[in-house]
């Protein structure tokens, strides 16, 4: 089983800006272009997290991903499993998905 996390907006990005943003090249999350699969004909971006990647450091690097994607490039993040929207008085709560068993 994994996380997974939905971005969206309503306009089309720059994918290119997009990627030189958030991609790594140790990446723990696997982000999935969906272009015009956002509100209105937008663009999204899936996120998803295999569960053999949960800890601390792929926390992070959802945190830092949602936070650029919210900031930078004003999408809205939910939770895929409780449909949550995802913002900053909230996004401290999801590092309970990522304790480790």
């Amino acid at each position: 089983m994994a996380l997974n996390f939905i971005a969206e907006k309503q306009e089309k990005i720059n994918w290119k800006e997009l990627h030189n943003k958030i991609y790594r090249t140790d990446l723990l999350i696997e982000l999935v272009p969906m272009k015009g699969c956002g509100r209105n004909g937008g663009d999204a971006i899936g996120i998803s997290i295999p569960r053999k990647n949960i800890g601390e450091n792929t926390f992070q690097q959802l945190k830092d991903t949602i936070l650029i994607l919210q900031q930078k490039f004003r999408f809205e993040v939910f939770d895929m499993y409780s449909g949550n929207k995802i913002g900053t008085s909230n996004l401290e709560g999801l590092k309970g998905y990522f304790e480790e068993d």
